[in-house]
């Protein structure tokens, strides 16, 4: 079989052709490919963005959680200085009361003997009245 110049150019036209449509077409993807790798990339960063004010909001949340717990642990000690305060309280209270008991039975005591003195006295005086009318 005999090639001419002019199949040989022919094939070699065609050849070139086909090669350059693949290679076009391989340039239009591989343009797609790094359109998607910097859409990927621009996503990632505001992923970070977002992830990055999430651990601030974390941060900001953990201190006022840690404030929170101070503070009620504060308040804890308030109520139990309160707790020990009502005790002594209710401590004096309860020796007030019964001092307050223990002079009333003194008091009720002492009227006894007053009335007791005073009925005395009273019989006493109407005896020598009744002697003296005699």
């Amino acid at each position: 079989m005999k090639i001419t110049t002019f199949t040989l150019l022919t094939i070699i036209g065609v050849t070139g052709c086909v090669s350059n449509n693949q290679l076009e077409q391989s340039q239009q993807e591989t343009n797609k490919a790094n359109k998607l790798t910097e859409d990927a990339y621009s996503e990632m960063n505001k992923a970070y963005g977002i992830a990055d004010q999430c651990l601030v909001n974390s941060k900001d949340i953990i201190q006022e959680h840690d404030l929170l717990v101070g503070s009620i642990m504060d308040l804890q000690k308030l109520n139990d200085e309160q707790s020990v305060r009502i005790k002594n309280l209710q401590d004096e209270n309860n020796v007030l009361q019964a001092t307050l008991k223990s002079i009333y039975e003194q008091e009720k005591l002492r009227a006894e003997m007053h009335k007791k003195a005073l009925d005395k006295l009273n019989k006493d005086l109407t005896d020598l009245d009744n002697i003296h009318n005699l």
